[in-house]
């Protein structure tokens, strides 16, 4: 029986993304044509290979059997590729990059200029958003991610830790009592990253220990320009990144409020996020290589 290598690919697909539509996306074709190339592979073997109900698709005994031996058809295919990739000096082929917004616009949109510019036979597809996770079924090769904690069954290089800084313009402050501990602040008008919800604990690191504020959120907002903005304009205090602080300080657009206090928060950790392979492509390996060491030395100004 001579397969074709790509139905093969296509069954991976869709499995691994769990729809035809997911799998069309993933190969860069259309829905119609996964149909097709099910059928044609369905033909070729002989028996049918997937259940296709209103909500799901389900492999029948002769499709499991199938897919594993696809899959490792397919894997073979990527350590062959990756084997010549490792015969050419220059990294070669295209890397889906995800990063945060904001951290995207201030620092990694220049990162990756400098790198398109240095790496020739690399391309990128650079999407801006704070919401992907699952980089498989988002067609993500590297993600950059300000977490807690890496989720499981990733691949994380951490980075550097993100300290976190409450700002607040001369015309609010001079609205208000004078703040002096963390404590102050649950009278204060609060601008900061989404919790959902309405009344959020602070907590600070003293030097007897840990100090617990509840407070009242004014905005909550995933944009730190816009929060940025609404303190600025002195709708209230806002935490921001210090990445992202930092120029408006030195601006004097924003004034350091309880400087001598570090916020502790659980997403305080840089990481960057791959996939899982024996064999990594060169052309993501470079990409991961290059934003590492230039994010570590570039946020180590912002300590």
């Amino acid at each position: 029986m001579d397969l074709d290598l790509n139905l093969m690919r296509m069954l991976v697909a869709i499995v691994d993304s769990g729809t035809m539509s997911g799998a069309a996306k993933r190969l860069g074709v259309t829905r119609a044509q996964i149909s097709r190339g099910v059928k044609a592979l369905e033909k070729q073997f002989g028996a049918q290979l997937m259940r296709r109900t209103t909500r799901k698709l389900e492999l029948t005994q002769q499709g499991m059997l199938v897919y594993q031996h696809a899959r490792r058809g397919v894997q073979e295919m990527e350590v062959a590729r990756y084997l010549v990739q490792q015969m050419i000096s220059e990294p070669a082929g295209h890397v889906r990059v995800s990063v945060p917004t904001a951290l995207g616009d201030l620092l990694l949109g220049r990162l990756l200029i400098d790198f398109a510019k240095r790496y020739d036979g690399i391309t990128l597809g650079i999407r801006l958003s704070n919401r992907v996770t699952d980089l498989i079924s988002n067609d993500v090769d590297v993600a950059v991610r300000v977490i807690s904690e890496p989720p499981d069954g990733y691949v994380a290089k951490h980075i550097s830790t993100i300290d976190w800084h409450l700002c607040a313009s001369n015309q609010y402050l001079a609205s208000v009592p004078k703040i002096r501990i963390p404590e102050d602040l649950a009278s204060c008008e609060m601008l900061l990253p989404p919790s959902g919800k309405q009344q959020e604990t602070l907590s600070f690191a003293t030097a007897n220990g840990v100090s617990h504020v509840r407070i009242a959120t004014k905005i909550q907002s995933e944009s730190f320009p816009f929060l940025a903005q609404a303190a600025i304009d002195g709708v209230g205090i806002v935490m921001l990144p210090s990445y992202f602080s930092n120029h408006l300080i030195k601006k004097n657009d924003l004034i350091r409020v309880l400087p001598d206090y570090k916020i502790i928060r659980p997403d305080n950790n840089l990481y960057i996020l791959t996939t899982p392979t024996p064999y990594p492509l060169s052309a993501n390996r470079a990409v991961v290589d290059f934003l590492a060491k230039k994010l570590a030395d570039e946020l180590e100004n912002f300590k």
